[in-house]
């Protein structure tokens, strides 16, 4: 799958360059992780915290109904290491990720910075998290 990147930002100054590197490999372990081959979009979240990642991914069937998936490994290695490549070039880190995925293979990112100066966020109880829209 060749993913078409279509940024969505909470802070529109805040570009992801180093997003093209990974674009394709993100859209495709997405919807790799996705158990069923009949969906339209997927969304999988990152979210950074202290003590290591949180990942929780949703899509929603042609028929409508929306159902949660593990998201593959994957995934997790694409976003630490675009997370690691702007550590090292001196960039803000987000905490949070949110990438949508859609059958045609158009990738949306959307990344808040809003955490700590770390780039991470102090902790997240499932209770915290609103359930993900596709």
């Amino acid at each position: 799958m060749t993913a078409t990147l279509m940024p969505e930002m909470t802070s529109p100054q805040m570009l992801i360059p180093e997003l093209d590197d990974h674009r394709d490999p993100l859209g495709s372990a997405i919807a790799a992780s996705i158990p069923q081959p009949d969906w339209e979009a997927a969304c999988a979240e990152v979210i950074c915290l202290r003590d290591g990642v949180r990942l929780r991914g949703a899509y929603r069937s042609v028929r409508g109904d929306v159902q949660d998936f593990p998201v593959a490994d994957e995934v997790e290695r694409q976003v630490l290491a675009l997370r690691e490549q702007r550590r090292q070039s001196g960039q803000p880190l987000w905490s949070k990720a949110r990438l949508t995925v859609d059958a045609q293979g158009n990738l949306r990112a959307r990344w808040d910075f809003g955490g700590d100066l770390d780039g991470t966020v102090r902790g997240v109880s499932p209770e915290d998290l609103e359930p993900l829209a596709v």
